[in-house]
């Protein structure tokens, strides 16, 4: 028997997405409602005389994942990627439909559960003799071979002025190797133990990935003789890490409210770093970073920013930690700062609108710049814009 062609409903997906530049095929539409993730096409009138119809969303639900699903790569990923754009607003454009809410809990707990720092944590806890401990390290060691482990170690204040000034930081930042070996005794501590690893070696890693207390510190507070009962719990917790249970119960709406709390954390992130880069300062901006000094929360803010512009297991990383309570009351603080400070925008006056907002930042790059202005420009452009989008966001 000869095979049906497409019906009207995707013939008209299909034409529908090639005026946006989108290719798809009948065989995709299919094997995405196969799925779960596209709803079954209406039907018509009865019998032979039957047709199908385009469901409403269809074409919108079609779009994202043409841009998100290929060849070769798992659907499941395409989900998260279909999840953290259905998250942000889309100017200009149709609004994201929300993916379907099993597959993307069937999706985020795949992805966290084949996350590679989990797996090294569970294979550094099956460890029993000092040969196993030493695979451990030898397999965690070619894990981070290379992944791009960047300790974000400068100051925002002191990068300005050096920036400002044309003159080279003076501060010896951590290199990429530092950061990777970082990593892997984190992973360590967490599968082995911190007392097995030694509080030395942790402190180490600590004051490399979060520079923002120096070793002196790390190791005054991680020392027996020092250490709180409050430190002695966060030893605890960490020795007992696992958030796939966390992933595994999460409802739909945790899971929005996990990813609204990530891009919220982000645009701060973003904000405070870009004071760094030369970004005009208001009232508002002023105070909110204070804020984040006031809670020693910079450098986890700016790494979380990055999370959200990078891979889609990052994004699923930061969801994962956007679930811990202590990330979310984070937020409600940042969120309160801006909710009940001065404007980060615009004000009484207009005098910080987002158009004189960029239009001064822009004007400041190039009075300094050396060169190159046009490449530095596109990347702000386009990092302040996801922050100013990120900020609008409405919980779930």
């Amino acid at each position: 028997m000869p095979r049906r062609g497409p019906s009207r409903a995707d013939r008209e997906v299909i034409a529908h997405l090639a005026e946006r530049g989108l290719k798809v095929s009948p065989a995709q539409l299919e094997r995405w409602r196969h799925a779960g993730l596209l709803p079954p096409n209406e039907r018509r009138g009865c019998g032979r005389g039957s047709t199908s119809e385009l469901a409403p969303e269809t074409a919108e639900m079609a779009a994202v994942l043409a841009r998100h699903a290929r060849q070769g790569r798992d659907l499941r990923l395409a989900v998260v990627d279909w999840f953290a754009e259905a998250g942000l607003p889309q100017p200009g454009r149709p609004a994201v439909p929300e993916p379907p809410p099993a597959a993307v809990h069937a999706a985020l707990v795949w992805v966290s559960g084949t996350c590679p720092v989990r797996r090294l944590i569970g294979e550094a806890r099956k460890a029993r003799t000092e040969r196993d401990v030493d695979a451990f390290y030898s397999v965690a060691a070619s894990a981070f071979g290379r992944e791009p482990v960047n300790p974000i170690a400068f100051d925002v204040d002191e990068m300005r002025a050096a920036i400002l000034t044309r003159r080279d930081m003076d501060e010896d930042l951590p290199s990429r190797s530092s950061g990777r070996q970082a990593v892997v005794q984190l992973i360590a501590a967490a599968g082995l133990g911190v007392d097995e690893i030694g509080t030395d070696a942790f402190s180490e890693a600590l004051a490399v990935l979060f520079p923002a207390l120096p070793l002196e510190d790390w190791q005054s507070v991680l020392g027996d003789f020092h250490r709180s009962a409050q430190m002695d719990t966060l030893l605890k917790q960490l020795a007992e890490f696992d958030t796939l249970s966390v992933m595994e119960a999460a409802g739909i709406q945790e899971l929005r409210q996990a990813r609204t709390v990530l891009y919220q954390l982000s645009a701060v992130g973003a904000f405070y770093r870009g004071y760094a880069l030369l970004m005009p300062d208001t009232a508002g901006l002023a105070a909110l970073r204070a804020r984040v000094d006031e809670l020693g929360a910079a450098h986890l803010l700016m790494m979380t920013s990055w999370s959200v512009t990078r891979r889609t297991r990052d994004f699923a990383a930061g969801l994962d930690a956007c679930l811990q309570p202590w990330v979310i009351r984070l937020s409600d603080e940042l969120m309160e700062q801006i909710a009940s400070g001065p404007p980060l925008l615009g004000g009484p006056d207009g005098a910080h609108t987002a158009e004189k907002f960029m239009a001064d930042w822009l004007a400041t790059i190039k009075s300094v710049a050396h060169g190159g202005v046009d490449s530095v420009e596109n990347g702000m452009v386009s990092a302040t814009g996801r922050a100013e989008r990120s900020l609008v966001l409405d919980a779930d």
